[in-house]
């Protein structure tokens, strides 16, 4: 496996204003934000979860998604966090190996979806209701993001810690390291 030189990402954040929104990114990840690409209308709605089915299921685009249908009649409550997922695949691809990097994302990405959400709420109530979001989102990035975060590091061919191995099979690494070199990760759709 190759050495590489570690990550020091996580030690430098600043702060991104996009479209009204107050956003935490690692130096690295807001050189490469879309600031100029899109609005927070028109940014993509598949950075956040992990690749189609369940992963999607688990972690969407959107909080209460499910009422964009009712938007003829203004009823449509429902907060686009795509943002922040785009961020936290940054900051997971930019991130070195260390278990205090990939809670340091994990912590920017619970952030950032509470900026979102306060920004975007539409009133007192939904605010309320969706800040209990955020956690959902965090417990699923703590549990289920450690395999995408050590077979990335894998992938990028630095040498896991002893402590991540039982996070990594061999057939994970394997199939993430194909998805990587495909451009899956870049794409937004996740391992």
């Amino acid at each position: 496996m190759v050495e590489k030189e570690k990550g020091t990402s996580m030690n430098n954040t600043q702060i991104i204003m996009f479209d009204g929104i107050c956003l935490e990114a690692t130096d690295q990840a807001a050189m490469v934000f879309p600031y100029d690409t899109y609005t927070y209308k028109t940014f993509p709605d598949n950075y956040c979860g992990a690749g189609n089915g369940l992963g999607e299921r688990l972690v969407p685009d959107y909080i209460f998604g499910s009422t964009k249908m009712f938007a003829w009649c203004g009823l449509d409550i429902s907060i686009k966090i795509s943002m922040a997922c785009f961020l936290h695949d940054k900051e997971f691809e930019y991130a070195g190996p260390s278990a205090t990097e990939f809670v340091q994302s994990n912590d920017l990405l619970h952030k950032n979806i509470e900026s979102i959400i306060k920004a975007k709420a539409r009133n007192e109530y939904v605010l309320a209701r969706a800040m209990y979001r955020p956690v959902t989102y965090m417990n699923a990035v703590s549990i289920l993001g450690r395999y995408v975060f050590w077979s990335l590091k894998a992938a990028q061919g630095y040498k896991i810690p002893d402590m991540a191995d039982q996070y990594v099979t061999n057939d994970f690494v394997e199939r993430a390291s194909r998805r990587i070199k495909a451009g899956a990760l870049s794409a937004g759709r996740g391992i």
